[in-house]
């Protein structure tokens, strides 16, 4: 808490968790599609997911794991056991 990042926008969810937990802090929102560009040539921090990883080009970043209990959310799913398309999605995301 206390520096500055870079943030999307819209965070879902984690809109509220950034809140009330990083109250010191300045965010620098983009929309989504910009902050993974601008994190690339920038030395401000951005936050990541495990699933936004799999999609940004940032290999030259340190990537520092979040390691608080609030972090971690479990997202449940149900779907029609025929529709193999939402099941590659769902590995997709592990």
């Amino acid at each position: 808490d206390g520096q500055s990042f870079l943030l999307a926008n819209e965070l879902g969810i984690w809109d509220e968790i950034v809140k009330r937990k990083l109250t010191n802090s300045k965010f620098f929102k983009l929309d989504r599609e910009n902050v993974s560009e601008v994190a690339k040539y920038s030395s401000i921090p951005n936050f990541l997911t495990n699933i936004t990883a799999k999609f940004d080009n940032l290999e030259d970043k340190v990537k520092i794991p979040i390691i608080d209990d609030e972090s971690i959310l479990s997202f449940y799913v149900i779907y029609r056991a025929n529709k193999k398309k939402v099941f590659d999605l769902i590995k997709l995301t592990r």
